[in-house]
This record gives structure tokens, C-alpha cells and sequence, in this order.
């Protein structure tokens, strides 16, 4: 039975290398970010001259967002052993869309419901903000609230997580003892 993982919270609070670690330790897959080479995609056909654009996502991304991530999942599945590592999900943009947007919209929380994933892993910010140009929003001084919207988020929910902090090495042990938990059930 495939378990289904999560690397959730704010921008810049290592959800990627943390997916890529665990997915190489358990012998198994990562699902990577859609939205990076959505965006990232977007970026160079909207400007292709490399200007900065302060407003790269916008809201009638959510869904390509959201439908990309969800068969990205679907099709790394297929290669996965016993644990799928999804760096974020639906949920995911359900926050940043209420966030940034002011929108909660009721076929991302259809999809949220639908979905199940068995734990997430709530990735804290006390490591260092690293630029990038897709990280246009939000500014680092943001992080703390977004983390405490992507806490409460998870509690609204009623999901399963821990919160993965400390350094690369440090989140690696919590997260793999924590999933090693979860293999026992």
C-alpha cells in the first residue's frame, strides 16, 4: 500500500531538498513542484527578456496549478516504493490562493477532501531565506505568517503532521523516524 506523503509550509523552507532526501532514502520517488516550472515556464514566455515581473502567478493559474500537481502525483505513483514524496499539494495552493488571491474556492476544497495523503510534514522557517526569481512574494519578513496560515490550515483540516525543523541533517532524522512510524502501521 503506497503512503502518500507531504513537504507543506511557506516558500524557502526547504520542502524540495527535504522530498529529494527522503525519497532517495526510502528508495523511492519525489513528486516535484509543479507550479515552479509552470511559472517558471510562464516567466520566460510572458517576459522573455528576463525583467522582473512582481506578479508572475496570477488567479487564473490556481487551476492549471492544481490539475498539473495532481497528474504529476498520479504518474510518479506508478514508480513509487511504498512511500510517494509530494513536495506540496492541493492544499498548498489552497493557502497561497487565499493568501495572495483573498480566495477560497469551493472546488479546491472538493479536490482537498477527495485526496487523501497519509501524513505532512510542515516544514518550519528558521532556516535561511534564499532568493529566487519566482520567490517575487512573499517577502521573507511574510514567512512567519504564512507558516502560522499554513499551521492552522492543516488544523482546520484535521490533517496529520509534525513540524520538521532544525538543519538539513536534523529534518532528515525527524522526518525518516517519523515515516519509519508510519511504515509500522
Amino acid at each position: 500500500m503506497l503512503k502518500r506523503i507531504v513537504l507543506y509550509g511557506p516558500e524557502s523552507t526547504g520542502k524540495s531538498t527535504l522530498a529529494e532526501s527522503l525519497a532517495h532514502a526510502f528508495e523511492s520517488v519525489y513528486v516535484p513542484e509543479f507550479a515552479r516550472g509552470y511559472l517558471d515556464f510562464k516567466r520566460e514566455v510572458y517576459d522573455p527578456f528576463g525583467r522582473q515581473s512582481s506578479e508572475i502567478c496570477q488567479p487564473q493559474d490556481i487551476p492549471s496549478i492544481v490539475i498539473g500537481q495532481i497528474v504529476m502525483e498520479e504518474a510518479f505513483a506508478l514508480q513509487a516504493n511504498r512511500f510517494l514524496f509530494c513536495d506540496t499539494n492541493p492544499l498548498q495552493t489552497l493557502v497561497y490562493n487565499r493568501y495572495y488571491f483573498k480566495r477560497s474556492e469551493e472546488w479546491i476544497e472538493k479536490i482537498i477532501q477527495e485526496r487523501v495523503y497519509d501524513y505532512y510534514l510542515l516544514t518550519d522557517i528558521d532556516i535561511p531565506w534564499i532568493e529566487d526569481p519566482l520567490r517575487d512574494r512573499p517577502k521573507p519578513e511574510d514567512r512567519k505568517i504564512l507558516f502560522d496560515l499554513f499551521h492552522s490550515t492543516l488544523l482546520q483540516y484535521q490533517l496529520p503532521f509534525d513540524i520538521i525543523s532544525g538543519d538539513q541533517q536534523k529534518r532528515l532524522e525527524k522526518a525518516t523516524t517519523i515515516i519509519n512510524q508510519l511504515e509500522l502501521k
